[in-house]
């Protein structure tokens, strides 16, 4: 299997970390590793290939060019590496399935699960997103509807050309008259009704680490369905991908981040070879009043807080 990341210079530490635990944690297994890249130093790119090297592996880095198509679209965190996952088909035409990791992951154990899935007639597969609602409602999604999140998404090459799902995306994402809902939200969009979901913790969110319980992740989001707490409790205790969304901890460039394995990513930077530099940026003070309420009050007065701020949150998500 091909597994891919992308990311300018901005993101290029996680992807070295990210790139690293995915060695360390599979040592036996066969795959593939492909970089996509926008505007990263030359000697960042260096430092990946030469870690390939060291596990005896062989690290594709390829430049992503815009097409003119996407030009006008706007940049999420200052880079529109995002936007690859659309072209993978055509960027990737001797593979029928690649498997996509955003750079803030940890991969903690080894991917032969995900490496051996029977896609059928489903275009992705990934972990249930920790949204509300109106997420699905940006999407054109019905409620009911699987919604995944885009950190871990495997993605069924082999339908998409059959399907000319590249095209829809194009065509889709040129079309700014209708809500974005960043590319996440459009890759749901694109796949509703034919999204595998995988066990959580193929994709451990924060908000996972930060609940702990089904029952409360069901009641915050409002999931009629949603993982058993067995499944919750496996996904703590043996997680396979980590990811780093930030919900109430912050990221873990910065030291303040609270994170359960901000430490372990803090260790791995230590066997990079250049200096990095951690910022001390805090979450933002309303992250930390969410916080406060969540373990000093009730956690109705929690879920009261949270549907007041939802408002204005659906309101900015759906206002175009």
């Amino acid at each position: 299997m091909k597994i891919i990341l992308a990311s300018d210079e901005n993101y290029f530490m996680y992807i070295y970390i990210s790139v690293l635990t995915l060695f360390e944690s599979n040592r036996s297994q066969e795959y593939s590793v492909t970089y996509i890249y926008q505007d990263v130093k030359r000697d960042k790119i260096r430092y990946l290939i030469e870690l390939g090297e060291k596990y005896g592996r062989v690290v594709d880095v390829v430049e992503f060019v815009m097409p003119k198509e996407y030009e006008a679209l706007p940049s999420f965190a200052s880079s529109k590496t995002t936007y690859a996952k659309f072209l993978f088909a055509s960027m990737f035409p001797d593979d029928d399935e690649v498997l996509y990791l955003d750079p803030d992951t940890l991969v903690m154990a080894p991917l032969d699960f995900l490496m051996s899935i029977d896609m059928g007639e489903n275009l992705i597969a990934g972990v249930t997103e920790c949204l509300p609602y109106y997420h699905k409602e940006a999407s054109k999604m019905q409620e009911g509807d699987q919604y995944i999140n885009g950190g871990m998404v495997l993605c069924n090459l082999k339908k998409w050309r059959a399907e000319s799902f590249e095209k829809k995306a194009l065509e889709r994402l040129k079309d700014t008259s209708r809500n974005l809902n960043y590319d996440q939200g459009i890759l749901n969009e694109l796949c509703s009704g034919r999204i595998k979901i995988l066990p959580p913790k193929y994709n451990v969110l924060a908000e996972v680490f930060e609940f702990r319980s089904s029952q409360k992740i069901k009641r915050r989001y409002g999931f009629k369905e949603y993982y058993s707490q067995q499944d919750i409790d496996e996904a703590l205790a043996d997680p396979v991908i980590i990811h780093f969304t930030g919900f109430l901890y912050g990221k873990p460039m910065s030291r303040k981040c609270t994170h359960p394995y901000a430490s372990f990513f803090w260790k791995k930077i230590e066997e990079c070879p250049w200096d990095v530099k951690f910022t001390d940026k805090d979450i933002d003070m309303k992250r930390r009043i969410r916080k406060w309420t969540l373990h000093h009050m009730p956690f109705l007065f929690y879920l009261f807080l949270e549907d007041i701020l939802d408002i204005r949150r659906k309101w900015n998500l759906t206002r175009r």
